[in-house]
C-alpha cells in the first residue's frame, strides 16, 4: 500500500465541546500499512511537509492504529546507526506500543496521556477505535493560546467597565 491520505468523516463532531480532543485534531493525515516500503513513507512524509504517518490495519469499517512512524524514527532508529533504509518497511523502525485518544476526550486528558508517554503526537481515535484524526503538541499550544487570549481580553473588559462604571 502506498501511502495515503485518511479524510475526515462528514462534519466531524459539529456539536463537540471546543476543548476536546476531536475539536482540536488534525482531520487529515497520512496513513500507511506496516510493510510499506520505508523509503515510501519516508518520501511521503517530505512531500506533504509532514512529521509522522500512523501505521494502520484495516478493522471493519474504519483503519486502526497500530503504530506511528516519526521522521525521528528514521533517523535515530535507521539513519544514524548506518542501516539502509532501502532494505526496510515501515514496521522495522515504527513506533509499536502507541498512545491514543478519544475523539471525546479534553484537552487535559489528551495532555496527560502525551506527558505520561513522553509523545509529542497521539492518534485520535474513534468509540470503535477507528482512526479518525491525530493531535498534535502544537494543536494544544494553538489551543491554549487562544484560550489565554481570552482570558486576557476578559479582564481587560472587566477593567475598562470597572473604570466607566466607577471613574
Amino acid at each position: 500500500m502506498q501511502p495515503t491520505v485518511l479524510q475526515p468523516a462528514a462534519d466531524p463532531l459539529s456539536h463537540a465541546d471546543p476543548l476536546s480532543v476531536g475539536a482540536l485534531c488534525t482531520r487529515i493525515l497520512m496513513i500507511v500499512r506496516a510493510d510499506t516500503p520505508l523509503v515510501d513513507a519516508a518520501m511521503c512524509m517530505r512531500r506533504e511537509h509532514v512529521g509522522c504517518v500512523v501505521v494502520v490495519e484495516k478493522k471493519g469499517a474504519g483503519e486502526v492504529p497500530v503504530g506511528i512512524l516519526t521522521d525521528r524514527d528514521i533517523v535515530v532508529s535507521v539513519v544514524a546507526v548506518g542501516i539502509d533504509p532501502r532494505v526496510l518497511a515501515v514496521a522495522d523502525a515504527m513506533s509499536r506500543d502507541v498512545a491514543l485518544v478519544r475523539e471525546g476526550d479534553s484537552l487535559g486528558a489528551a495532555l496527560a496521556t502525551m506527558r505520561r508517554h513522553g509523545v509529542r503526537r497521539v492518534p485520535v481515535v474513534s468509540e470503535e477505535g477507528w482512526l479518525v484524526g491525530l493531535l498534535s503538541f502544537d494543536d494544544l499550544v494553538a489551543a491554549l493560546t487562544l484560550q489565554t487570549q481570552a482570558l486576557t481580553e476578559t479582564l481587560v473588559a472587566g477593567r475598562q467597565r470597572e473604570g466607566e462604571s466607577h471613574p
